[in-house]
């Protein structure tokens, strides 16, 4: 009495020949909402455990990240499973590189996990939406403006007038030039600690 569905499985096959002693097994197919690192379908497996779940989708990673307990059932009506892979990444901060193990799916996660914080001015590259792939790179640029002022000299100029009162050839300073000086003040931006504008 017992239908065999495109999803189920018998071993042996339907088709073998039964034996005394045979031993027949008969698995239901049991439907699994899968998302993995963010990419989402449905997909079937026979298994009776999440773990058995994993083997059997090829997902037995123990360092991924599993939104269900590995030794809990899966029932016939079946389950809806997130799984977050492990990922070895490169995360340059300021010019300082570390080697790290993640179950982040963006980079936005991974500045998370690792509390990194930016403030208005600085960038991660590739941006924050971006998936993580083992072997990525996540460069943080850390921005700065300072306000800076320099002094400079102001030379005086010297403007000659005509005078009839005095002889020719003879000449007289009404007022002495003084050198003055002035403040500039600019914006100096800096790129991890080094001057870039």
């Amino acid at each position: 009495g017992l239908e065999v569905g495109e999803h189920d499985r018998v071993t042996p096959s339907p088709d073998s020949e039964v034996g005394d002693g045979s031993e027949i097994s008969f698995r239901y197919g049991r439907p699994i909402d899968l998302t993995v690192d963010g990419e989402a379908r449905e997909v079937w497996v026979t298994a009776l455990s999440v773990d058995e779940a994993l083997v059997q989708l090829g997902l037995r990673d123990e360092r991924a990240e599993v939104s269900i307990d590995r030794s809990a059932r899966v029932s016939r009506d079946g389950v809806d499973l997130v799984v977050k892979t492990a990922k070895d990444v490169t995360l340059v901060d300021a010019g300082t590189p570390r080697q790290l193990t993640t179950t982040a799916v963006t980079v936005q996660e991974l500045l998370d996990e690792t509390a990194t914080v930016l403030d208005a001015d600085d960038k991660a590259e590739p941006g924050a939406e971006t998936r993580l792939v083992t072997g990525a790179t996540v460069t943080v640029r850390r921005f700065e403006t300072r306000q800076e002022t320099a002094v400079e000299a102001v030379e005086y100029a010297t403007t000659e007038q005509p005078d009839d009162a005095l002889t020719a050839g003879q000449r007289r300073t009404a007022t002495r030039g003084v050198a003055g000086e002035k403040t500039i003040t600019f914006a100096v931006t800096y790129e991890n600690g080094v001057e870039v504008a």
